[in-house]
């Protein structure tokens, strides 16, 4: 069992794969998995993936045989998962080398179930272009204002709190709120939260999911949900 497990949803990620992944396997930490689960690529992302894995046996991937969507995606690398955390990752962002060092040893000393950390924000070239600080999770103003802000890539659990809840591959996933959908329901399972105040992540918003949703429709289905929580 390796200390811990990187999960990386993969769509058509030829631009950024490599770099996501080498983000990944360069950590100070070294005993650890990276798992991209490659969702019906149309690209060359499978050959980049190939090559990858032939350079260092860490890395895993599996196919999907046609695109799932990302929470299907995501849910599939953390069940294949074989260690006691997990570290997300989109395909189009990075981790800093020293992130799953600094989050294993927050876990160790907090004893929390989630653990998030403050991010850059970087533009296609990987220039930082913002910095964005970890508060700590306060459900009372993630409720009123129906955002948890957690960026997603930078987020790890305990691999057991995905019998409190895992991410919902359905219209969820579609309108990309299937994260903001988790965290919630692993606060008000009693997952506790911990914010680490360090840039670990590299976060590229550059579209995909969420950069073409429907506002319209994600404030309508968050809507519905939070009037049941």
């Amino acid at each position: 069992m390796r200390k811990a497990s990187i999960v990386i949803p993969c769509y058509n990620g030829e631009c950024f794969i490599n770099d996501a992944v080498g983000s990944c396997l360069g950590q100070t930490e070294k005993d650890i998995e990276v798992i991209v689960v490659n969702d019906g690529s149309t690209d060359s992302t499978k050959e980049i993936l190939d090559y990858l894995m032939k350079q260092d046996d860490r890395l895993r991937v599996l196919e999907n045989d046609k695109n799932m969507g990302r929470s299907y995606s995501r849910n599939r690398g953390w069940m294949a998962a074989d260690s006691e955390y997990i570290f997300v990752l989109d395909a189009d962002d990075q981790c800093v080398p020293n992130r799953v060092e600094e989050v294993l040893k927050a876990f160790k000393e907090t004893g929390a179930d989630v653990i998030y950390t403050s991010f850059d924000f970087i533009n296609t070239y990987g220039d930082i272009v913002g910095v964005v600080k970890a508060n700590p999770f306060d459900i009372e103003k993630n409720l009123k204002d129906k955002e948890n802000y957690i960026c997603h890539s930078s987020m790890a659990y305990k691999n057991l709190v995905r019998n409190k809840s895992m991410y919902d591959a359905g219209e969820y996933s579609k309108l990309g709120i299937d994260d903001w959908k988790l965290q919630l329901e692993l606060h008000k399972a009693g997952c506790s939260f911990y914010a680490i105040d360090k840039r670990l992540v590299q976060y590229r918003p550059i579209g995909g999911t969420v950069g073409n949703r429907d506002e319209a429709k994600v404030k309508e289905v968050k809507d519905k949900y939070l009037e049941t929580y």
